[in-house]
């Protein structure tokens, strides 16, 4: 639970919008990163190059093998399954990190949009229990705009919120 001497943590910052926040320049996105993990928040991490190898990433980093016993082939409905139990088992505040997700939007957007849906509904229901999930994105496209998911529009990080900062 935050408290009102909390507003400066880098979690509460993120969350304030929703629980998915955007991210054009990487080295803003490494920072992010790197101040949750000050926080003892548990990063997956995966960087998009093409769907096999994401599949595979996020596989191991949800311990899929271990929850389910086998690797992890892209279903979204799975997926949805997987944040059940893993990244808490590990850690009570995790963030799910995806490096060049506007490449996983051109492959499939649809299937890219409901994945960041997932993770967002996933969010609000953790919340519940006193957890937190976020959701880091970082794109190279300066206008990615994914719309609004889990009722939310993703909002752009502090630092690129205005669109020539993202240039």
């Amino acid at each position: 639970m935050f408290k009102n001497s909390d507003m400066d943590r880098a979690d509460w910052l993120l969350l304030q919008n929703g629980p998915i926040t955007l991210f054009r320049k990487r080295e803003i996105f490494v920072d992010a990163i790197n101040a949750l993990s000050a926080l003892k928040y548990h990063i997956i991490q995966a960087c998009y190059s093409d769907r096999t190898s994401f599949y595979r990433d996020m596989s191991v980093a949800l311990k899929w093998e271990q929850q389910f016993g086998y690797q992890w082939q892209g279903n979204l409905d799975a997926f949805n399954d997987g944040l059940i139990d893993e990244p808490f088992s590990t850690a009570p505040d995790s963030a799910i990190c995806v490096e060049n997700f506007d490449r996983l939007v051109a492959d499939d957007r649809e299937w890219s949009w409901n994945f960041l849906d997932i993770i967002a509904d996933s969010s609000r229901s953790y919340l519940l229990s006193g957890k937190r999930l976020i959701c880091l994105i970082q794109t190279n496209d300066s206008d990615f705009d994914p719309g609004r998911l889990g009722g939310l529009e993703p909002q752009w990080n502090s630092r690129e919120w205005l669109t020539k900062s993202r240039k």
